[in-house]
């Protein structure tokens, strides 16, 4: 990665912490700052086969850390920064450090103060070092890592409580990142811009693909800023007419949400050609909103391509053709759910489901579908999705056991192929069994968000063994603040939407804060979490009132 940055040093790194508060330095600039801390880190024990973490948001120290721990031959582990909120206490956030068995904790001063006397048992040092000395790049004697040489620890979803980090090597994230650059036809004239979370995987891929890809100009925008002003993701995209860039879904949707606050606005969004759609599961009618609500701006019809991935692949597994528009296909209801069969229907049919392409396979990615016993399934048949390639990880961090390179990698996730093409149905684990039949949680917690008008990730249905009923029940939380007026007429609407559009029936609807929602450091819901506290009795509320109550309708 840094034989390809010193091969593009007139190009751009601009940080951006709000509309009047905007940076830019040339790739030799970052690389002398990264070069001068290096020598610093030096001393402090940072030495090839060593670990450096960073808990910083995004920002040129985060940036400059990130190089200067490769410079030193380190691995990196880049982790949320902001303790105390989603579910992250110190106690987990030591845990993670002391996990890698870390050289370095660079982290910003929040971090540092709400660790408090719960220091790591490492060398702690403040994010501010990494940009208060230079180094010319002439005394840089660059010699490329091994190929099988750790780059990156990313700890994956949901890992906050019992960590496990996925070990990325410099050859796995440079076949990653080709494979990206030839999918998304990068070019050196592209602007990438995101204001993704470098500790998530999605967000990392940002800066070390368009690294590798020798983008002309990268933009980068703390997470933090696009939570207080999520226009300004697509301000900035027009202010530097950005070509790449990249989401998760929710953010499309809020966007959507949002469509009022854009009647007033003056932007030009047509230099977006190719807008990722990743992270969590992608549906077709948020997409349509957001086309909509940024339809007058010039944005290419083509731009928005879901994408699959995930940290055990580096992140890409399938991205959508640029240039093209995305597939989506209706399926029989009744046949995908009781049969695991895709069979095609009219977008207009009683039994219709909808589902997005998730794309092609990247170059040298393998999927293929298989069943509970591993036998391989045809196109149009639901299973586990199994991968292969060489950016498919080998190990977890301080795990002995190897995964051969020749086996095939469970995702944990369900789907179907057709026409060469992944569409994702859900996660294994997150299925909800009723009768027999198989149904995604994503279908019933977009259903109650769409209903109710709810932001993306304040809905979470499971099933549960209800001991006394001697059954399965079907329970949707809704981040609603408890005891919300017309609370009985909201119940019997959405258990209503659900078994129209669903075709189940939901047992109890229970309103909680919406901080009572456990959510990963990257946003994503913890379901089994949530499934755990509701079996210890930490939410109680009514059930859906009897004469309401909607018949089971997929039968």
């Amino acid at each position: 990665m840094i034989e390809r940055i010193l091969r593009s040093l007139g190009n751009r790194l601009t940080i951006v912490e709000a509309s009047e508060s905007i940076e830019s330095y040339t790739n030799r600039e970052v690389l002398e700052l990264a070069l001068g801390f290096a020598n610093h880190l030096r001393g402090r024990g940072v030495t090839p086969g060593t670990r450096v973490c960073i808990a910083a948001p995004t920002s040129l120290e985060s940036v400059v850390s990130i190089l200067a721990a490769w410079i030193n031959g380190a691995a990196v582990s880049v982790l949320p920064s902001e303790i105390g909120t989603r579910g992250l206490s110190a106690e987990k956030f030591l845990s993670m450090v002391g996990y890698l068995r870390a050289a370095v904790l660079i982290g910003a001063d929040s971090v540092r103060l709400r660790l408090g006397v719960h220091q790591p048992h490492c060398d702690v040092l403040p994010a501010s070092e990494a940009v208060r000395r230079k180094s010319s790049l002439d005394i840089l004697r660059w010699v490329p890592p091994p190929p099988d040489e750790t780059a990156i620890l990313q700890f994956t979803s949901g890992s906050t409580g019992s960590p496990k980090a996925s070990v990325v090597t410099h050859g796995m994230l440079a076949h990653n990142c080709e494979a990206i650059m030839r999918r998304v036809k990068v070019q050196n004239r592209d602007v990438a811009l995101s204001w993704l979370p470098l500790h998530h995987d999605m967000g990392m891929s940002v800066i070390t693909g368009f690294w590798w890809c020798n983008v002309g100009h990268l933009v980068l925008m703390p997470t933090s800023a696009f939570v207080r002003h999520p226009l300004l993701w697509l301000q900035m995209i027009a202010r530097f007419k950005a070509t790449l860039s990249a989401a998760p879904m929710f953010a499309y949707a809020m966007l959507a949400r949002l469509s009022r606050s854009l009647d007033d606005a003056d932007m030009d969004l047509s230099s977006w050609r190719y807008a990722w759609v990743g992270a969590e599961p992608v549906f077709e009618r948020s997409l349509i909103q957001f086309r909509e609500a940024v339809r007058r701006f010039g944005m290419s019809s083509t731009a928005l391509q879901p994408a699959y991935g995930m940290a055990e692949s580096v992140v890409a597994i399938s991205m959508g053709q640029a240039d093209y528009p995305y597939r989506v296909v209706h399926a029989d209801r009744q046949e995908l759910f009781l049969r695991s069969r895709v069979e095609f229907v009219p977008p207009d049919h009683d039994m219709a489901v909808t589902y997005v392409s998730n794309g092609p396979p990247v170059d040298g990615m393998r999927v293929r579908i298989v069943s509970e016993s591993g036998e391989p399934l045809a196109e149009q048949r639901v299973g586990r999705i199994r991968i292969s390639g060489p950016s498919v990880i080998q190990r977890y961090f301080d795990h002995r056991d190897a995964r051969d390179p020749s086996d095939w990698f469970d995702t944990g996730d369900l789907g179907f192929i057709y026409r060469g093409e992944i569409f994702v149905t859900g996660r294994h684990k997150d299925l909800i069994i009723r009768a027999g039949v198989n149904i995604s949680p994503h279908l019933i917690e977009w259903t109650a968000e769409t209903c109710l008008g709810l932001k993306s990730g304040h809905s979470v249905a499971f099933s549960h063994l209800d001991p006394a009923a001697g059954r399965e029940e079907i329970v949707v939380i809704l981040g609603i603040q408890p005891g919300a007026p017309q609370a009985d007429e909201m119940r019997t609407r959405l258990a209503r939407e659900v078994a129209q559009q669903v075709g189940v029936q939901v047992d109890r609807i229970v309103f909680v804060r919406r901080s009572a929602i456990s959510q990963t450091t990257s946003g994503k819901l913890r379901r089994s979490q949530m499934k755990a506290d509701y079996a210890k009795g930490n939410f109680a509320g009514p059930g859906v009132p009897e004469p309401m109550r909607p018949h089971f309708s997929i039968l």
